[in-house]
Order: structure tokens, then C-alpha cells, then sequence
């Protein structure tokens, strides 16, 4: 069983994928939650280094997921304490950290902060450090015109009564949009607002922001580092993994813990090119051979992967990283990516730039036909993993070169695949165009197993979730990307709304077909899928169904195109070039016919409730269907 360590938003993202798993999980949190998971045991209040050793024995915990507050320093310490003696595996969920904020104040610790307020000039402090500093401020707001902002919660108010803290001063917590922080300062017009380094997801730029607007001095108490457990020199399951985002946490627990969840995920092969690129880097500038590495994924998440050294010269290097594709049905799985990786030193005149070329080697295909997103002659190496390598390469470069000395470097990346030759024939590659060679993928970086009847009954957990905290309406979407598209458009929606299906259109709203709780389903699928779906395919996995042109040229036809549109489907290999149609009136023609039929299939499950259908692009563009 796993215990998490919450209260925080990155408690509840661990939460929310724990409980997809069905597994059942502990969920630990100082305050009293008000939100529940049907396959989770909750405890509220702090705990001592006793009571967690007691929940973890009493409860066979087998790892240990720390997504507590920055700040929590007893709770970090008393879980090292605890793993160390039971030996139970730690991954630490950390949020994101930015630079430092221009012209803001900082402090290491907590006394000379206030005693710096104590003796400064300031007419009006607001503290936005939490309800425990009624007591650890009090001899400041005894005498000064000290405000606080806490949470609306019973033990807070407790504590604000029993400190004696003024009410007529006390302001409560909101959310973390900017729009609320500078509402708040507008309303008291503070000198200097105090705050803790505690990342991203506390809101913390957003108050910063919104202080610097209003021209608000900004004290701040500096970030925690976490105790050494936490920061290992190669990653070490006997604890001490940290991660920064859901994809990584889903991945390393697949690690720690096979089984938790029925499906293991995998990486993907621009994963493997960069992790092996990575390493190469790091070996030609640290001169020492790699082994794990860490990567920052394209969400932006963190992850590290193994790597193994091939071989090096002079000023080049090559390592390989072996794809694992968990239990999505992959004929790449296992396979070998290798990264040769060369830096030379330049010297222009002006203008000295590094330059990075990225290229592919044996076993990597060559696009021989348009309406890849890749340039005829080109290597199969998609954008984003193009992206995700460059950005990794210039980040670590930048670390180690506070001068600028490596921007005079030509630095060249080859990436290969020994095998690919003998498995593209097993792939998609030959009838797209691509030959001799396998195509390095990923958007995400991490491979989601959206293929079996565990995926199936992991997202329907998820609408029953919804259904019990009294989501009437569900928005139903296929994965990450088109989620986030999704949020931007209902971005008044309950939080519960929104369940990703992969795949799985039929499935989703055959199960919702008998959730009568559910009066309004909205489904949303990018073009490629929504094709399919058109076609009544509702499972729009590219193994079950491929880009069909000689249904989309009929359905243009019907819906009114012209010929011009007709021969421009007659030179594409994917639906969504259809959204590069020049005429908009003629892509809207065929855009409404692919939603209005998509919509079709979906009422043959759904037919005595509100249902409707929304095809988006991944700029943001939609088209809506709701035809009775």
C-alpha cells in the first residue's frame, strides 16, 4: 500500500493518480480534507515519528509519497526516520521552483525576518505565511499594523481565537489567481507583504507579481532545502527519488511498485534520444562515465532513466538507453537508442552563437513525402523531441557556463537505432513514407498504455468519482494534450468534469449510458480521432483504425466542398492536415461535417440525455456539434 503525505496540490495530483490505480492507498494530511477517494483510508492531523511509524506498519505501507509542503521540516525529517528504520522507499513529490524575484527581500530564517519588520518604518504588514504565524509574529502584530490571510477552516479559526489575533484583521484565502492577490491588496493597501518561497503551485508568483504591480515591498522567507536523503548522486530505491509532476510519479511507481497500478507505463523513443544525448553531454564535460540521468520532459517534468555507455574519443561520445514501452503493445519495445554526440570549439567575428544541428544515423528513417511536419529527405525525428533535446542541451550548458564561454561550441547530435531498419517494416513508417528506418517520437515523453480493459476500468472509476461528489456533467477527452486545450475553453467546470479515455469513445459512453447522475456529456477530440469516430470506429486507436482519405474525400464531397479541397486530401497522409485547408469557408464546410457525424455515432449510445460534440485544434480553434 502506498501513503501519501498531502495537502498540497501536489498531494492531490498524487492522490488522484493513486486512485485510478483501484488500488487502495493512505492519504495523510495535517488540516481535515473535504475530499474523499472511494479506495483510500484518510487521517487528519499531525504526526509524530511513533504514530507514522504505527500507520505504517499497521498498514503495510510500501512506499511513501512526501507531497507535503516545502516548509513541513519535522513531518520531512520524521519521514526519513521512519523509511530509514521500516527500509520503506520514499519518492518526494517537489513542486517547481523558479529564479529569484528582482528587487524582493530575502531571509534565510524566520527571526531575522521579524526582526527585521520589528525595526523597520512599514505602516501596514500583511503576512502571507499561514495561520501558524499568529504565534510566531505576535510580539510584531501586538504593536504594529499587522494583517494575516488564512484558510476559512475551523482550525484556523481556532488558533486565530486562541492567539488573540485581531478578526477585524484577518483575511481569508480565496484561490491563487493574480486576480485575487491584487484584489486583497487593493482592499488594504499593504507597505509589505511576507511570504515563503514555496513554488509554483502555492501561488507564489502570482502574489509576487501582483505586489510588484501595486508597487509593494516583498519580504521573503527563503525556500527549505530538503534534508540530503532526498538528493542522490544516481537514483537509489531504497528511497531518495524526487520527482516534479505526475507523468514521472506514475512512472517511478510503476518501478517501485509493479502491480500498484494494472497497467505499466513506458517512455518513449524521444525520451530515450535525449536521455542518451544527455548523457553523452555530461560525460564529455564532467569527463566521467554516466549512468542515470536526468531529463526534463516536455511538460516540464523531470525524470531520470538509465543510460549506457558505448564509446568516446577526443571530443565525442556515444551512449544508448533501451526503450520500455510498459504495457502498451509496442514492436519497439526493448529497443536500443543510441546518441553519438560531438562538440567542437568556433570563433566568429560577431554574433557567436552556439550552434546545434541534430541529425539521424542508422536505423533512423528518411521522409520522402509531404505532410509530415518534417522536411522531404529529412531524419524522422519529430518536433517535439527535437524541442525537448534542444532545450535540455542548452539548460545544462547554461548551468555549467556562467559566461557564455560554450556559446563559441558547435555541438552535434546523431541519433540511431541499430534495429531500426528490421522493425520499421512492423510499423507504420512504409505506408507514411518513411523508409529505412524508425521514427523518434513523443509528445509527452511517458507511453500511456491506452490499450486494455485495465484502461478501460481505471477511467470509469474516474466517472464514478465524479458521479459521487455530484458532477452532473462530464467532459470527456482522449489524454493530456487535448485536456489542457479542453480547460482553456470550460474553464468554469467542476474540476471532477474532466476524464481522459485514451481511445476509448465506445467504452467511456457505454458506461456513462448507465450513470442516469450524468445529464450533460460533452466529448472533445482532436482531428485524427475524430475522424475515425465519423466513421463509427469507437475505438480510434491508429492499430484499429488508420486515416481513411477515401472516406474524408466523400464526406467533403457531401458536405459541400469543392475540388480544390478534394485534391488537396488527395496529397495528405494525416487528418490533421485538413486544418491547413487555405479556404476557410471550405474547411469549415468539412470541419462541421466531421463534428456533425462524429456526434451521430455518439447519440446511438447515448439517447435520452444532452450530449454534444466539440473537434478542436491544438491552436485552440473548435467547431461544435449539438444537432438533435
Amino acid at each position: 500500500m502506498i501513503l501519501i503525505f498531502g495537502g498540497t496540490t501536489e498531494g492531490k495530483i498524487s492522490a488522484d493518480l493513486c486512485a485510478s490505480s483501484g488500488s487502495a492507498f493512505v492519504y495523510s494530511t495535517k488540516g481535515e480534507s473535504s475530499i474523499r477517494w472511494s479506495n483510500s483510508l484518510s487521517i487528519w492531523g499531525e504526526l509524530d515519528f511513533t504514530q507514522m511509524a504505527h500507520i505504517c506498519i499497521s498498514n503495510e505501507i510500501s512506499l511513501i509519497i512526501n507531497a507535503a509542503h516545502p516548509f513541513a521540516t519535522n513531518l520531512h525529517n520524521n519521514i526519513y526516520r521512519v523509511s530509514h528504520l521500516l527500509k520503506i522507499p520514499v519518492i518526494r513529490f517537489e513542486r517547481k521552483f523558479k529564479e529569484k524575484i528582482e528587487e524582493a527581500l530575502y531571509f534565510k530564517e524566520e527571526k531575522e525576518l521579524i526582526a527585521y519588520l520589528s525595526t523597520s518604518s512599514y505602516d501596514k504588514i500583511l503576512l502571507l505565511t499561514g495561520v501558524s504565524s499568529v504565534k510566531k509574529y505576535r510580539e510584531l502584530w501586538k504593536k504594529r499594523d499587522v494583517w494575516i490571510r488564512v484558510m476559512d477552516r475551523a482550525d484556523s479559526n481556532q488558533e486565530i481565537e486562541i492567539g488573540g489575533f485581531p478578526k477585524s484583521r484577518v483575511l481569508y484565502f480565496k484561490d491563487n489567481s493574480i486576480e485575487h492577490q491584487r484584489e486583497i491588496f487593493k482592499k488594504i493597501k499593504p507597505d509589505v507583504i511576507v511570504i515563503k518561497d514555496s513554488g509554483e503551485s502555492s501561488g507564489f508568483y502570482n502574489k509576487c507579481t501582483a505586489a510588484q504591480e501595486e508597487k509593494i515591498t516583498i519580504c521573503i522567507l527563503s525556500k527549505r532545502e530538503l534534508p540530503d536523503f532526498y538528493k542522490p548522486d544516481e537514483l537509489d530505491f531504497d528511497g531518495n527519488i524526487v520527482v516534479n509532476g505526475a507523468l514521472s510519479l506514475r512512472e517511478m511507481i510503476d518501478r517501485i511498485l509493479p502491480g500498484f497500478f494494472k497497467l505499466r507505463v513506458g517512455i518513449t523513443t524521444g525520451t530515450c534520444a535525449v536521455g542518451a544525448s544527455m548523457a553523452c553531454l555530461r560525460d564529455i564535460f564532467e569527463k566521467r562515465v554516466q549512468d542515470w540521468i536526468e531529463i526534463t520532459l516536455p511538460a516540464g517534468e523531470s525524470i531520470k532513466i538509465k543510460a549506457e555507455f558505448v564509446s568516446k574519443g577526443d571530443n565525442w561520445c556515444e551512449y544508448r538507453v533501451q526503450k520500455y514501452s510498459g504495457d502498451d503493445p509496442d514492436v519497439l519495445n526493448e529497443i536500443y537508442i543510441h546518441s553519438r554526440v560531438r562538440v567542437d570549439s568556433f570563433f566568429s567575428d560577431i554574433n557567436n552563437n552556439r550552434r546545434i544541428t541534430i541529425d539521424g544515423g542508422d536505423g533512423v528513417g528518411r521522409v520522402t513525402l509531404p505532410g509530415l511536419g518534417i522536411d522531404v529527405g529529412s531524419a524522422a525525428i519529430n518536433q517535439k523531441p527535437k524541442d525537448s533535446l534542444l532545450e535540455n542541451i542548452n539548460c545544462y550548458l547554461n548551468s555549467i557556463d556562467k559566461e557564455s564561454y560554450l556559446n563559441n561550441h558547435k555541438i552535434e547530435v546523431v541519433i540511431s537505432a541499430p534495429k531500426g531498419v528490421e522493425l520499421a517494416s512492423k510499423t507504420f513508417n512504409p505506408k507514411l513514407g518513411i523508409e529505412r528506418g524508425i521514427s523518434i517520437i513523443g509528445t509527452s515523453g511517458i507511453v500511456k498504455p491506452f490499450s486494455s480493459e485495465a484502461f478501460v476500468a481505471s477511467f470509469c472509476k474516474e466517472i464514478d468519482l465524479s458521479v459521487a461528489l455530484g458532477c452532473n456533467s462530464i467532459i470527456l477527452n482522449s489524454g493530456a494534450k487535448s485536456e489542457k486545450i479542453v480547460r482553456s475553453i470550460f474553464n468554469k467546470s467542476c474540476e471532477r468534469s474532466f476524464v481522459q479515455i485514451g481511445n476509448y469513445v465506445g467504452s467511456a459512453l457505454e458506461y456513462i449510458d448507465k450513470k442516469q447522475e450524468i445529464t450533460n456529456i460533452i466529448v472533445v477530440l482532436m482531428v485524427g480521432k475524430a475522424v475515425k469516430l465519423a466513421q463509427g470506429r469507437m475505438d480510434t486507436h491508429s492499430k484499429e483504425s488508420l486515416f481513411d482519405r477515401e472516406f474524408i474525400k466523400a464526406l467533403a464531397i457531401k458536405s459541400g466542398c469543392d475540388r480544390s479541397v478534394i485534391n488537396y486530401i488527395e496529397n495528405i497522409n494525416f487528418a490533421r492536415d485538413l486544418w491547413f485547408i487555405n479556404d476557410k469557408g471550405q474547411r469549415d464546410l468539412l470541419m462541421q461535417a466531421i463534428a456533425d457525424s462524429s456526434l451521430f455515432y455518439c447519440r446511438k449510445t447515448i439517447k435520452d440525455r444532452e450530449i454534444s460534440f466539440y473537434l478542436i485544434s491544438e491552436d485552440g480553434l473548435y467547431y461544435v456539434s449539438n444537432t438533435p
